[in-house]
C-alpha cells in the first residue's frame, strides 16, 4: 500500500472492508490493494489506481489593458490542475478573432502569453481565457480596450 498523507508516513491500514479516504489531495493518487488475513493465510485483492483530478486554479491571469492603435497587446494566462489544464482564448464569447483571420494573434504556449501584433479598433473587446480539465473548468477575463492613434 502506498504512504498516504496524514499516517505518519507508514503504510494505509484501515481495519475494515472499506477503505475511507477524507481531504483527498493530489498525494493520495497511487495504488491501493487489500490484504486479508487470518490464522489460514493471507489473500490479496486485485491492485486499484486512484487517480485523483485537481480543478484547475490560475496562475497568471489576464489584466485590462489599454493600447493605441498600431501596438502590440499582450495578455496572460497560465493555470495549474490535474491533469494539466488546457487553455482557450475566446473574444466577445466567442472564436472570432478578427486579429486571427488577419495572421496578426500569437499564443505562446510555452509562455502563457497571448498577443495581438499591429492592433486594430476591431481588437477591442472582453477577452476570456480558460483553463479546462476533466475536474472542471474555470475562466478569467480582460477588457482590452484601443485608442485611436494620436493626432
Amino acid at each position: 500500500a502506498p504512504e498516504a498523507p496524514g499516517t505518519g508516513g507508514g503504510d494505509v491500514t484501515e481495519h475494515t472492508t472499506i477503505l475511507h479516504l477524507r481531504h483527498v489531495t493530489f498525494a493520495h493518487e497511487g495504488r491501493y490493494q487489500c490484504i486479508i488475513t487470518n490464522h489460514f493465510g493471507s489473500t490479496y485483492s486485485s491492485k486499484a489506481r486512484l487517480i485523483v483530478n485537481v480543478l484547475p486554479s490560475f496562475i497568471k491571469t489576464p489584466r485590462d489593458s489599454t493600447i493605441r492603435t498600431g501596438h502590440t497587446a499582450r495578455l496572460e494566462c497560465a493555470a495549474e490542475g490535474h491533469p494539466a489544464p488546457q487553455i482557450a482564448w475566446q473574444k466577445d464569447g466567442g472564436t472570432d478573432f478578427p486579429a486571427a483571420r488577419e495572421r496578426r494573434m500569437h499564443v505562446m504556449p510555452d509562455d502563457d502569453v497571448f498577443f495581438i501584433m499591429d492592433v486594430k479598433p476591431e481588437d477591442m473587446g472582453l477577452y476570456s481565457c480558460t483553463a479546462r480539465n476533466t475536474a472542471g473548468t474555470v475562466s478569467a477575463n480582460a477588457t482590452l480596450t484601443v485608442l485611436g492613434k494620436p493626432p
